[in-house]
């Protein structure tokens, strides 16, 4: 998730709206697909990223690079 300042820009963080999350949403995933993320601190978990005051960080991120995405994909 890692994109240009142009592409933040049009999601201000003043204005994400954050998913809401279930508290076990993750339960109909299995072992393996949990571990891929997290084992190794390959990425953080929700629950870091929610303490360390990120979480709208991490969703302007996501909306960023998605909005990047369908760019490209406009372009072609």
């Amino acid at each position: 998730m890692y994109v240009t300042q142009k592409w933040f820009d049009k999601h201000p963080l003043e204005n994400i709206q954050l998913p809401v999350v279930q508290e076990h949403d993750r339960k109909d995933l299995s072992q393996y697909a949990v571990d891929l993320t997290n084992l190794k601190h390959v990425s953080t978990t929700h629950d870091w990223v929610v303490a360390a005051g990120q979480w709208e960080h991490a969703v302007q991120s996501y909306l960023a690079s998605v909005t990047f995405a369908d760019h490209c994909v406009g372009m072609v």
